[in-house]
């Protein structure tokens, strides 16, 4: 089950969550159960560390004890995300600059691995593979429209992945995994245009 959506409408608690080993930790947890141990290997960072922000992670209802095992004799604790941090547009203009900066820097670091993951790993060698950049000329109302698309679009993601789910449990088929980024933000370095050439207007015309 899908954990459910938490809203994060405390500057501070943002800050908290959005550390970027602890952040890493909530994300490695999203898909999938595991100890401190596994995650300590997974994830490259000291056990003790680790098992810190585990902790902080559960004191803040974002990741919860999943399952207790006796490997050898010895007790281990799998955790669990259990819910899916969400930051609404009237809780974002309310936190401070930087806080925000912690957030996206955190959150770029972790795009930034799994590209580079998915770049080791032939993640991009499908036929319906797809990479876009969309640079947009707009107006201020039509920041509003892009941040409803994006509600809209992630909402059918999650439609598209029960779908798939439903015909698993019905049919024999492998499971695969698939990573979906959607970001939308101010582009300031097409700001100036008058220090650039406008190529689009350029045209080569027979002599």
């Amino acid at each position: 089950m899908k954990p459910s959506d938490k809203e994060i409408a405390d500057p501070e608690v943002a800050k908290d969550l959005f550390r970027p080993l602890r952040w890493r930790v909530f994300c490695a947890l999203k898909d999938r159960k595991a100890s401190p141990s596994k995650l300590s290997r997974y994830l490259g960072a000291p056990l003790r560390d680790i098992s810190f922000h585990v902790r902080e992670l559960c004191l803040l209802c974002m990741v919860k004890l999943a399952q207790r095992t006796s490997p050898q004799g010895s007790i281990e604790r799998q955790y669990v995300a259990a819910a899916q941090a969400v930051i609404s547009d009237e809780s974002w203009a309310q936190f401070p600059d930087d806080i925000k900066r912690c957030i996206h820097d955190s959150w770029l670091e972790q795009i930034g691995k799994d590209l580079r993951k998915a770049s080791f790993t032939d993640g991009f060698h499908r036929a319906e593979i797809q990479l876009c950049r969309i640079p947009l000329t707009i107006d201020p109302e039509a920041w509003k429209e892009l941040s409803h698309a994006s509600v809209e679009y992630r909402k059918r993601l999650l439609q598209i992945e029960r779908d798939a789910i439903k015909r698993l449990k019905r049919k024999d088929q492998k499971q695969e995994k698939a990573l979906v980024l959607l970001a939308a933000f101010e582009d300031n370095s097409r700001s100036d245009q008058a220090s650039f050439p406008h190529w689009e207007d350029r045209r080569v015309e027979d002599s």
